[in-house]
């Protein structure tokens, strides 16, 4: 009777092991750990923006431009623009380090916490606009 107790508990922890696993690794919750380290301390943990940087959430800037992100976050951005009416001037740097997989899962977590749109990205439409970037 202990026994099966113990391998019946065993099993149970098994079990939530693999479910904790798999929800922490999900590609959202890995998009939000790149907008996490590589992103929020400019635009802010809620996507607000700062006053030299500008806002993510709501952003005009974002629903206007979906093919120019991958670009915009692989190489940065040098050049004025105006998000929500706002005018920013303020260099962004480039990301050469995250891979596609990783401006992918970014992608969808901006887009999906801070666009009106909800749009999603497929990782071949990421591959193309990041083969595209020259072009632009």
């Amino acid at each position: 009777m202990k026994s099966r107790l113990l391998v019946i508990a065993g099993i149970v922890v098994i079990i939530i092991s693999v479910l904790v696993l798999r929800t922490c690794s999900t590609p959202a919750n890995k998009g939000k750990l790149v907008y996490e380290q590589h992103c929020a301390n400019c635009h802010g943990d809620k996507g607000e923006g700062f006053a030299m940087y500008p806002p993510l959430s709501n952003a005009d800037y974002l629903e206007e431009h979906p093919d120019a992100f991958s670009c915009i976050v692989q190489y940065g951005l040098n050049k004025e623009i105006t998000v929500n009416g706002k005018v920013y001037d303020q260099a962004m740097p480039a990301n050469l380090d995250l891979s596609a997989t990783d401006i992918t899962n970014l992608a969808n977590y901006v887009y999906g916490t801070f666009s009106k749109s909800g749009k999603t990205f497929t990782q071949e439409e990421i591959n193309e606009q990041l083969e595209n970037c020259q072009l632009r």
